[in-house]
């Protein structure tokens, strides 16, 4: 039986806040595994930072070998029996990586498992040659249970290979972080929201285009909107201070910076529509989209990856990015739809399918088998 698992994942460190929704999501998963019994041993990957072209192959580069070498050097000496080695990953261009720790845990003898996190596999498996595909077959074979955040990646991959347990671990939300009823929203007033890392693939910028519009449109409604975040490109937290600067409604748009989940909690009470047009390569299922719909926020957000299938009501899904299309589905929803009742349904959607006593004993037990 499996009681300990040396974790390998971008985590950040682990005694300040979560920089993206992919740590966040590595730090849920190792402490749902900690109190089903499970040591963590936890091993960092550096997270690259560097903005420009060189500078940023030349972190990935460095900390790729820096990296495999900690790895070595924390499970090298450790026990074997009962322990297992876990990747944190994403497919996509890091395949071959993933490839090669598995195969330096394997030759250390250890076990290997992995959690594919996030949607990039979705993009980059059909798309990927022949060289490609071979690394991802071999290394998916290699493993002894395989854990995926979405359930289309988790399909993909059961028509490459079934030699791996292939196990459902969709994004959760911890019980006491789920309330025991939807927070009553104003009635007076509409919302809108924004929280996670503020960058580029996140389009924060169109959010703000978006709130710009519907105020246009709805002069007679009493707006604001909330963002909460921080992030790393300096160019685009510029953007993003002047695009609220210049907006006509700019005294309606309030902004805080990396913030406590307790914070958060207090911030969706008052909020109606969470905006989520992401492009983010790797998005996945959005921790951040589980945390709005627990707290009754109803989602916009755009047709990628697992969106549709977190939300699971289409008419608030957009395809592409143009900020009128959001627009026109806030108007459905506020025209055509009862509110209160979407709002309950989406609480009950976290509660009923994405909270962690429902999706973590289920999950461990099957990793404590291998």
């Amino acid at each position: 039986m499996i009681n300990r698992l040396y974790v390998f994942a971008n985590m950040g460190i682990l005694d300040q806040l979560p920089k993206s929704g992919g740590q966040t999501s590595a730090r849920r998963v190792m402490q749902g595994f900690k109190e089903e019994g499970i040591e963590i041993i936890p091993i960092r990957r550096h997270r690259a930072e560097q903005q420009t072209k060189i500078g940023h192959v030349l972190e990935v580069g460095f900390f790729a070998v820096y990296d495999l070498l900690k790895m070595v050097a924390k499970m090298m000496f450790r026990r074997r029996k009962n322990a297992a080695f876990m990747q944190m990953t994403y497919a996509g261009a890091l395949v071959p990586y993933e490839f090669i720790l598995t195969v330096v845990a394997r030759l250390m003898g250890f076990k290997s498992t992995e959690y594919l996190q996030g949607g990039m596999m979705m993009d980059t498996y059909p798309k990927g040659g022949k060289v490609h595909k071979w690394l991802y077959k071999k290394n998916m074979e290699m493993q002894s249970a395989v854990c995926f955040e979405g359930y289309d990646a988790l399909k993909l991959t059961e028509a490459v290979t079934t030699k791996p347990q292939l196990i459902y671990l969709p994004s959760y939300v911890f019980d006491d972080k789920i309330p025991s009823q939807v927070p009553k929203k104003p009635k007076d007033e509409i919302n809108f929201c924004f929280f996670g890392r503020i960058g580029k693939p996140k389009n924060v910028l169109v959010s703000i285009e978006i709130y710009n519009q519907f105020c246009a449109a709805h002069p007679e409604i009493k707006t604001s909107l909330t963002i909460v975040g921080s992030g790393e490109n300096k160019d685009y937290l510029q953007k993003v201070d002047d695009a609220v600067k210049n907006s006509p409604y700019s005294s309606t748009i309030k902004q805080f910076g990396n913030s406590p989940y307790d914070f958060l909690v207090e911030m969706m009470r008052k909020q109606h529509f969470y905006l989520f047009p992401t492009e983010e390569k790797a998005e996945g299922h959005s921790n951040a989209l589980n945390e709005a719909m627990s707290q009754g926020v109803i989602p916009i957000a755009c047709d990628y990856h697992f969106n549709k299938t977190v939300i699971g009501e289409d008419y608030l899904v957009v395809k592409g990015y143009d900020s009128e299309n959001y627009v026109k589905a806030i108007e459905n929803v506020i025209n055509n739809v009862d509110m209160d009742a979407l709002s309950e349904k989406l609480f009950r959607r976290v509660k009923e399918h994405f909270a962690y006593s429902l999706v973590n004993p289920k999950v461990c037990n099957t990793i404590k088998k291998i």
